[in-house]
């Protein structure tokens, strides 16, 4: 994984005396309880990668930091179409949205966002929104175009991204002859019969 593998870098940059990057204080924030446990594992095998490094956004937020280390260096946040963009007292989180928050304790900020990802009311994101966080801040924007997990044909591909900006062409004939252990696509008008195809390949 890119993230990551970038992390991983910094943090053994952080404890490298001849770098510029020598004894930052850095995390790496997911609102993902998977995710999250996934790369306290891959911590368990790297020297320099430790798990208090790796928190849910409202854990960061909400930890409780000496006044002389108030903010963080570098904050990565992976999937941050995850995170709150309102007030969540249920689950700890007082504040008006993550990102904000998160912005005010770290030096530098890195969030990765994918505004088709956006599952979760309470996790809505807009370009107002984001314009309104970002305001008065420098800021960069570096567009993912590619993605190098997706083993399959190009026509699948293409209709795939047909697909997630809301146009559905004629299902690819590549998507019928696909070899099972390359990958497999199908088309369901009813849920029930997709669920039930989806518990046979448990």
């Amino acid at each position: 994984m890119v993230l990551s593998s970038t992390f991983n870098t910094i943090q053994d940059l952080s404890k490298d005396k001849g770098s510029k990057l020598y004894g930052t204080e850095n995390y790496l924030l997911v609102n993902h309880q998977e995710m999250l446990k996934t790369y306290k594992e891959i911590s368990e095998t790297l020297p320099n990668l430790k798990k208090k490094n790796f928190m849910k956004p409202t854990s960061f937020i909400n930890r409780k930091m000496s006044p002389e280390k108030a903010v963080a260096d570098i904050v990565f946040v992976d999937e941050a179409h995850l995170l709150l963009s309102k007030k969540d007292s249920y689950n700890n989180f007082n504040q008006d949205n993550h990102l904000e928050e998160i912005i005010k304790q770290s030096k530098i900020t890195i969030v990765v966002y994918d505004r088709k990802q956006v599952l979760k009311f309470k996790s809505y994101w807009d370009d107002n929104l984001i314009d309104h966080v970002k305001r008065g801040i420098h800021s960069e924007v570096l567009l993912l175009t590619n993605q190098f997990r997706i083993r399959a044909e190009e026509e699948i591909l293409n209709w795939m991204d047909a697909f997630t900006n809301k146009q559905v062409l004629p299902l690819p004939k590549s998507a019928m002859t696909a070899r099972k252990d390359s990958f497999e696509l199908e088309i369901f008008s009813d849920a029930g019969e997709m669920y039930k195809k989806i518990q046979q390949k448990k």
